[in-house]
């Protein structure tokens, strides 16, 4: 395994027990009026991730990229 494979599984690693402890009755709160709950952050994250690593797949097989929107407050209350 790479170093970068290695740093990436041990973030995993550390981070699966602390995200798991958090309550469910926690995780849904909004940190703030206004703001996201840490629930909906983590899936914000992983929308960001799949939407951008789309981009640039497709950016490597064109000259003209046409990107869809990504409407991160319509995503995140979708969930």
């Amino acid at each position: 395994m790479t170093t970068p494979e290695l740093q990436l599984r041990g973030a995993v690693a550390t981070a699966t027990p602390l995200l798991a402890a958090i309550p469910e009755s926690s995780a849904v709160l909004p940190r703030a009026p206004g703001k996201w709950s840490r629930k909906e952050i983590v899936g914000h994250l992983i929308d960001s991730a799949s939407n951008n690593h789309q981009r640039f797949v497709r950016a490597q097989f064109t000259d003209d990229l046409l990107c869809a929107s990504y409407d991160q407050e319509t995503w995140v209350a979708s969930q």
